[in-house]
């Protein structure tokens, strides 16, 4: 065999070992429920939002119907706000009657209390 044999010879077992891989989503969005960020929360599969300064009442009964379940802890933390909080750990701070922030899973937007 001539080295141009072994060129494509080489060539050819380099390129069968490369295949081509799809890129793992950035955010694995659950299948159901909301999706915090910075200006509120997304509900999953749909366009519409829950937006930081929406009405309290408005904003637990939709979040508890697109999560499945009811709030398991509400609270009021003096000096900062009301607190709901779900059972996947999922907290929405209200002031004054006005959703104004969340925290979940290490991350956090809006005014939260400790």
């Amino acid at each position: 065999m001539g080295a141009r044999t072994h060129l494509a010879a080489l060539v050819l077992v380099f390129l069968a070992a490369c295949a081509e891989v799809e890129p793992a989503p950035a955010v694995l969005a659950p299948a159901r429920g909301v999706v915090p960020d910075a200006g509120g929360l997304q509900p999953v599969g749909s366009p519409l939002r829950i937006d930081f300064w929406r009405d309290r009442p408005g904003v637990i009964a939709a979040v508890a119907r697109l999560k499945g379940t009811a709030p398991e802890i509400q609270a009021t933390v003096p000096g900062c706000g009301d607190v709901v909080s779900w059972r996947d750990g999922l907290r929405l701070t209200f002031v004054d009657g006005d959703f104004r922030g969340w925290m979940w899973d290490g991350r956090s937007a809006g005014v939260v209390c400790a």
